[in-house]
């Protein structure tokens, strides 16, 4: 289903031939189309800043090379698309507008928490402190994303509880296949079923709850936790589906989740 949001297919194709052969000079040539559809002197400020960022082949720019590779084709066009034009550019021009004729900003992205039902108890969770029977339905989610389209929020945040203990999540991701979505996620529900389905889409980044390495992630999530998100994590990523992952910063893995041996670990799998 379209979005009330109109995209530039000639730029779109251009811009995914591109991708496929993920250099610094077309990275530059990409930022520079992309920059036509700019809206504010802070996107340009932004943009400027990144165009440096390639000429010195930041770090950042290294790991945006490494993202762009192993995305699948349906993901890097959901990327292009439904993110960059559909949401941080076009979309925003339309929450401007929307602004000046309501006084009133839309969010860049809506967070939906379809329910509190959650396959985990971890410590700590405001999910578990609530109660669960006011879930949302399936039409009340689905309304919420065209109103939200409609103002140019094109980004849809999916929290929980657990996002993958809704039956029609993924049919609700699929028909709406020009907005870009992210499912914030502990991961062990995904099975190789929803990958398939997740790689075929293309509009959704995956971000995995991570607390720390096993043993930590272990205490704050249960027994089994930290290996079951790595497996999931490797799948989608030989999939071609973006995926991160989410820590919940406390006194106990502050340092871990700065460790090189941590982030060694995610970069890995990712």
């Amino acid at each position: 289903m379209m979005m009330n949001i109109d995209l530039p297919q000639a730029v779109s194709s251009q811009i995914l031939k591109m991708i496929g052969s993920i250099s610094n000079k077309n990275l530059l040539r990409i930022v520079e189309l992309l920059e036509r559809f700019t809206s504010t002197d802070f996107h340009r400020q932004g943009v400027a800043a990144i165009k440096k960022m390639i000429e010195e082949d930041h770090q950042g720019i290294q790991a945006t090379r490494r993202i762009l590779k192993n995305l699948n084709p349906k993901a890097r066009a959901g990327l292009l698309n439904n993110f960059l034009l559909g949401n941080l550019l076009i979309g925003y021009k339309k929450r401007l507008e929307f602004w000046n004729e309501h006084q009133a900003p839309p969010p860049g992205t809506l967070m939906i928490s379809p329910t509190l039902k959650c396959n985990l108890r971890c410590f700590g969770c405001y999910a578990g402190t609530h109660e669960h029977k006011n879930e949302l339905s399936r039409e009340e989610v689905e309304r919420l994303i065209i109103e939200a389209g409609n103002t140019g929020t094109n980004l849809i945040t999916f929290v929980g509880g657990e996002p993958f203990t809704v039956p029609w999540l993924l049919d609700v991701i699929e028909k709406y296949n020009k907005t870009a979505f992210q499912i914030f996620t502990n991961a062990l529900l995904i099975d190789d079923e929803k990958i398939e389905r997740l790689a075929k889409i293309g509009n959704t980044a995956i971000f995995i709850g991570i607390d720390g390495l096993e043993k930590e992630t272990d205490a704050r999530k249960g027994k089994g936790a930290f290996k079951g998100a790595m497996k999931v994590m490797k799948k989608l990523s030989d999939a071609g589906i973006a995926v991160g992952y989410s820590t919940m910063v406390s006194s106990r893995n502050v340092d871990e989740i700065y460790s090189d041996e941590f982030i060694d670990t995610i970069v890995k799998r990712e």
